[in-house]
């Protein structure tokens, strides 16, 4: 597969992640504003890197992605007025909920901070494999 065609889908799919972290803004993402801004540079540093550097490793750098839309589906969150996790708030502003609001999973919370983990964890990997695919492509092997 073309490079530009792996850095439209994984770019898209980030896109896409950010954009429900934007519909379900609310008091608990300003906790994880905390964690979240290293994590999305993490994510396209990794993301730029891997596709410049070592495409054998893309398959990783589509599951750092989706790793991040589940994330963000399922990261509850809350305001004044109710409970809704990402994807109740995307259902709502995609128009097909009366309300953002739904009773959020009894582990959700637990469940995104692994999946932040999880994701931050591939990107690491991604950033190691590049460095070492840069450094062999320098000395020529």
């Amino acid at each position: 597969m073309p490079k530009s065609i792996i850095a439209i889908i994984a770019s898209l799919i980030s896109i896409i992640a950010i954009a429900i972290l934007v519909f379900s803004f609310g008091w608990y993402l300003m906790i994880f504003i905390v964690l979240l801004i290293p994590a999305m540079y993490i994510h396209v540093l990794a993301m730029v890197r891997t596709i410049k550097w070592n495409p054998r490793f893309f398959p990783v750098l589509f599951l750092s992605g989706i790793t991040f839309l589940v994330f963000s589906l399922v990261r509850p969150d809350g305001d004044t007025f109710g409970n809704y996790s990402g994807y109740s708030a995307s259902l709502f502003k995609l128009g097909y909920a009366p309300q953002p609001y739904a009773e959020a999973w009894n582990y959700a919370l637990e469940a995104a901070m692994i999946l932040l983990l999880l994701m931050v964890y591939l990107d690491v990997f991604l950033l190691v494999k590049a460095k070492k695919s840069k450094k062999n492509a320098s000395i020529g092997v």
